[in-house]
């Protein structure tokens, strides 16, 4: 009964975390000129066709002193996306800190800036430097991939730094698809999430 309990408890907590995310989006239109967009974009499909140093040579070509502040933040994150994919984690966190310094009012960069360098630091096991990006960061800004990453990072860090409410607020944001009893019976983190649930 006292499972039934928590279950009930988690499942209450979950729509009270649903109904808080009303985020309005940013027009990046009015932060990042058309010109530097199309480059960006040229530069993300030689990516995405796998090319990763060709992507990298050509976004290193976009001229830094042409830039305004918030475009170089966006061009130093996605450099270190690339190098970070590199295996240059090194070299990825410099990028990455290079975008943090830069970015401006888009609020949906800056938090990806702040997961990649979580991720990076992680990497490189700085797991108390990953877990302040963590906090610092606003998961409201993220979705889709980045947000299940976001979370799975946090759980990670959070079991890592011993710390059960925070591996409760992780989990429970990875179980916001759960709508049912008999998917949260069989959700793979169940024993962990009622554990740490108190």
């Amino acid at each position: 009964m006292r499972l039934v309990s928590k279950i009930v408890k988690i499942l209450i907590l979950l729509g009270f975390l649903q109904s808080c995310s009303n985020i309005q989006m940013i027009n990046t239109a009015n932060i990042y000129s058309g010109e530097f967009l199309r480059k960006i974009d040229s530069v993300q499909l030689i990516y995405r066709d796998g090319d990763k140093k060709g992507a990298l040579t050509k976004l290193n070509a976009i001229d830094d002193n042409l830039l305004s502040k918030a475009e170089l933040a966006k061009k130093y994150n996605l450099k270190g996306v690339m190098l970070y994919s590199l295996k240059s984690v090194d070299q990825a966190i410099e990028s990455f800190l290079l975008a943090e310094q830069n970015v401006g009012e888009d609020l949906y960069l800056a938090s990806n800036i702040k997961l990649n360098l979580a991720s990076s630091f992680y990497r490189i096991d700085k797991v108390e430097v990953a877990y302040s990006y963590i906090k610092k960061n606003d998961a409201n800004y993220l979705k889709g991939k980045e947000l299940s990453s976001f979370y799975k990072l946090w759980f990670n860090l959070a079991v890592q730094l011993s710390k059960p409410k925070e591996i409760t607020i992780a989990l429970l944001n990875l179980t916001k698809d759960v709508t049912r009893f008999k998917d949260l019976e069989v959700y793979k983190y169940k024993e962990i999430l009622v554990d740490n649930f108190k």
